[in-house]
């Protein structure tokens, strides 16, 4: 990976929010993250693997809260719907950072 520029430095302050955010809402997974370069927009994006026990699903979400992957990693998916759980508490942590209440 490149050298990070201030730009990114931004970007993982955003996507360090979003983790926090995510952590606090989703207690029924485990979650691990790593940062990712996205060559094609030329910024940093982080990958996120939730677990519950044996199931696994990939996710990769962009400073802007937008999911840009999914995928179930094992055949069963995460109970309550992980995804839908993501983009309620995605859209939350928006409101509120558009409110000025991040």
């Amino acid at each position: 990976m490149r050298e990070l520029t201030e730009r990114d430095e931004e970007s993982i302050y955003k996507l360090d929010n979003i983790q926090k955010h995510l952590d606090n809402e989703i207690c029924f997974a485990a979650l691990d993250a790593i940062d990712l370069y996205h060559e094609e927009e030329d910024t940093i994006i982080r990958g996120f693997i939730f677990s519950q026990g044996e199931r696994e699903e990939a996710i990769a979400i962009d400073e802007n809260g937008y999911i840009l992957y999914h995928k179930p990693i094992t055949k069963k998916r995460i109970k309550p719907n992980l995804i839908e759980s993501i983009c309620s508490c995605l859209l939350y942590y928006l409101i509120q950072i558009g409110e000025g209440n991040e």
